[in-house]
């Protein structure tokens, strides 16, 4: 939960990002502003996703697909799936990196000495994550070529 002073008037921010099925905006405001009786407060929702993958799934809407689509359908939505999160992945390892290189190059910690537990926090978290996320995308890299390799070569035999 974030404050912030505006106007002298207090600000609280909640951010939900699951809500359960057949629930309603109007319920979660109600229940909040029950759990927090606050005067002169106004309480903003923000229902949103921290992934894109959702996002992109939405978009394509899987859901359209017949009930028994023919093999070839469902063998290109998986290869389009794994291909899709391989390239999250990289892209997160990218970005990772590139904050690792501007902290680093600005040299933050020496600027900032107040901040320097949690750069050193978040660079310790940022190197894991970096692992985390490289291993995912290399096994799923070999999931990708060991499917086309096994179906290409039962398909030419």
């Amino acid at each position: 939960m974030k404050m912030k002073k505006w106007n002298k008037i207090k600000i609280f921010y909640f951010s939900i990002s699951i809500c359960p099925s057949g629930c309603k905006p109007e319920g979660w405001k109600q229940k909040i502003s029950r759990l927090f009786p606050i005067k002169n407060s106004k309480i903003v929702l923000n229902f949103k996703s921290a992934f894109i993958f959702p996002f992109i799934l939405k978009i394509i809407n899987p859901e359209n697909v017949t009930n028994n689509p023919e093999p070839i359908v469902v063998y290109a939505f998986s290869m389009f799936v794994l291909s899709l999160i391989v390239l999250l992945c990289i892209i997160n390892v990218m970005g990772y990196v590139l904050s690792l290189y501007l902290i680093s190059k600005y040299d933050i910690e020496s600027k900032y000495p107040k901040l320097k537990k949690i750069l050193i926090y978040f660079t310790k978290s940022t190197e894991i994550t970096i692992i985390i996320e490289g291993i995912i995308a290399i096994n799923f890299l070999l999931a990708i070529i060991i499917i086309n390799f096994f179906l290409f070569t039962k398909l030419t035999l």
